[in-house]
Formats: C-alpha cells, structure tokens, sequence
C-alpha cells in the first residue's frame, strides 16, 4: 500500500513521523511530506517543492492513501477538486497534530479508509473516528466484503442498493459458486443459498429474493432478479501461440475462449505464457490493453510444473516443454507454494492455445476490518 502522509507544522511533522514509524511494515510504504522543512524532521520528511494544489494532484491518481496531519478543513479543500468517484479515489484520513484522533475521511471502504484510520489510530494511540453507516450498525458492507476479497463490483449503483437494503432490515440474497468458498458464517442480514442452486429463471424463484449478490468468475449469470455480480480476480489465463498471429486475431480467440469457458475478463489477475512466445507483439498487446501484467517462464521451469496436462509433441521439439498455456496458468496461479488449479483445459485454434487456472484462494465473511453482529 503506497501512502502519502502530508503535514503542515513541526508540530504536525513529528505526530507524521510517528504515523510512519507505525504503519511502515512490507506491505506499506509510506513516505512523510510537508510544505516547509521542519527543524524536528531532517531527512525523514520530503518537502514539497510544488504548489500544494498541484501537489495533491499528483498524489491523488498514484497514491492508495493519504493521510493529512492537521485540520479538516485544510483536507477537505485539497482533494475536493479531485474527488471523481468512491471506486477510483484513494482512502482519506485525517489526524490532528497532537494524534488523538485518526478520522476516516474518503473511500471509507472501497478504500479502506476505516481501516487504515483504525490502524493509525491503534498505531500511535489515537482515537478512530468511522461514520459509514454499516460500520456505526455493525452490519454487512458489500463494499467492504468486495475489497477484502479482491472483487471487482458489477454495479456501484445496485451495491447502494445493497446496502440501503441490509441498513432497511429488507432481504438481500447471497449465492457463491462452489470454485469460491466463503469461510465462516453467513451474516444474519443474508440469505446464502448453498452450492447447486441454479441461477435465475422468472418461474421457480419466487421465494428467492428480488435483490441479491452473486459471486462467481462470471459476471453475466445472476442468480437474483436484481443481481449485485461480484467477480474475484482470481483467475490466471495461460496462453501460447504461433510466431507471426496478429494480434487482433489472438484477442479475438482469447475473448471467445473466455466466453466459451464461462470466465469474465474481470476474473483475469495475469497472463501467464513461455519466455520465448512472450516476446512476440501479438500477446503483450493484449495484456496492454487489458491492463494486464504478463508473468513468463522458462521452458525448464514450466516441466517441473506438477500436475497431468494436455502433451504435444511438437511443442515439446520446438520448445522444450510438453504444453505451454496449462503449465503457465497453474504455474502463474500458484500462491504461498500451492498451486494453481487447472480450471478449463487447453482449447486451440489455428495456433493458438489458452488454458485458465484458479488461485488457491480463501474468502472470508470476516477479517480485521470487517465485523458481522
């Protein structure tokens, strides 16, 4: 998480070091600025050497947070003119000079602002301020639950929805296709539907609520009439193909695969491919222009993959390696030395081949920042 920490007195300059001292761990990075250099700070602390307004500018697209030491005020009149939307903007937080309190600002979930006020707060013994009103109910935040398990929201509009519905005490449904588990208990405010339930048809699903959330690696197939989709990014796409595809025909061959395959694009977290096919035009421009990242491998590291996949001999003589796009896909998928598991087989077509393979991945209804009643 790269966080910005802007203050505005020495004062200020020792209570952001303090904030980053406690937050700095492997999975933040955060850096201290201020507008004019502190006695206090020495190196510790970046000035900055631009309009302040331009400044927030910058931040505010490259940044996951920001955290203002000072007023609100001060706060509220830098990032207004750059607030576009809840699923774009950087978590806000706010903390006053002397540290007692850490308020949760903007992007409260999506960006989980509360939880980073919460664990600034903790860090330097502040008190957190929340105001979302899941949060002050103690209830089901769909926004929150997509954020902590990496989910990609169908609809911000229909997730207003939801949570005007959970807040109302009205039904809202909940359907998990069974490759995506979610530990522990189902929130009192859901009806969870078990694996096997089939989607929604006019007739048959009269008992099931009108409004409803569903989770699974394809965005097009509701289980509700009104129908919150929720798409994990979880899925590695393994491809290979000839010297010389174009790269609209690969594009092309790739959407259909996902579309014969039942898989959104939106499930995709990487292309995974050998080190010698990637070098070709025809893959990277689809990773560019799906904001992809591409993940390659050596011929020598995909054999060692473990598993039973589809042989080729000539890909074997060509390259040195059996299969290319499942041994890719698994390899790619792989998270905390287990592996990825091969969800659809390698399809070819004129060159082509594409495999797709699931992280071993656990949701939770729970974690630190998440709280059912």
């Amino acid at each position: 998480m790269r966080i910005s920490c802007i203050c505005f007195t020495e004062k200020g300059a020792q209570t952001a070091l303090m904030i980053r001292h406690a937050l700095n761990d492997a999975s933040t990075d955060i850096d201290v600025w201020t507008e004019r250099k502190s006695k206090t700070a020495d190196e510790e602390v970046h000035v900055v050497s631009k309009n302040i307004h331009a400044w927030m500018a910058d931040h505010f697209l490259t940044d996951d947070a920001i955290i203002f030491v000072g007023a609100v005020g001060i706060a509220v009149r830098l990032i207004a003119p750059q607030i576009q939307s809840k699923t774009t903007d950087p978590a806000i937080v706010v903390v006053d000079e002397e540290g007692r309190w850490a308020i949760s600002l903007l992007s409260g979930h999506l960006d989980r602002a509360n939880d980073l006020a919460r664990r600034t707060a903790a860090g330097i013994g502040a008190e957190a301020i929340v105001t979302t009103a899941a949060d002050l109910h103690a209830a089901f935040a769909v926004d929150e639950f997509a954020k902590e398990n990496n989910c990609v929201v169908g609809s911000m509009e229909l997730a207003k929805e939801v949570s005007s519905a959970v807040l109302g005490g009205r039904p809202v449904g909940f359907y998990a296709d069974p490759l995506l588990p979610v530990d522990g208990t189902c929130p009192e405010e859901l009806t969870c539907y078990p694996p096997g339930t089939e989607p929604y048809t006019e007739e048959g699903c009269e008992d099931r609520p009108v409004l409803g959330i569903t989770m699974s690696l394809n965005s097009q197939v509701p289980y509700f009439q009104s129908n919150l989709s929720l798409v994990p990014k979880a899925v590695v796409l393994g491809v290979d193909c000839r010297r010389g595809v174009a790269a609209e025909e690969l594009e092309r061959f790739l959407f259909n695969f996902l579309d014969v395959s039942g898989v959104s694009i939106e499930a995709i977290c990487k292309v995974a491919s050998v080190d010698l096919k990637a070098q070709g035009p025809a893959i990277r421009y689809f990773c560019e222009k799906q904001a992809l990242p591409l993940e390659t491998y050596t011929a020598s590291q995909l054999i060692r993959v473990p598993g039973k996949f589809s042989a080729s001999s000539f890909v074997e003589k060509t390259i040195g390696v059996d299969n290319v796009c499942e041994r890719a896909a698994v390899l790619g998928a792989m998270d905390r030395e287990l592996p990825g598991k091969l969800i659809v087989e390698k399809k070819a077509y004129n060159g082509m081949t594409a495999a797709l393979a699931l992280v071993p991945r656990l949701y939770h209804w729970k974690s630190s920042v998440f709280q059912t009643r």
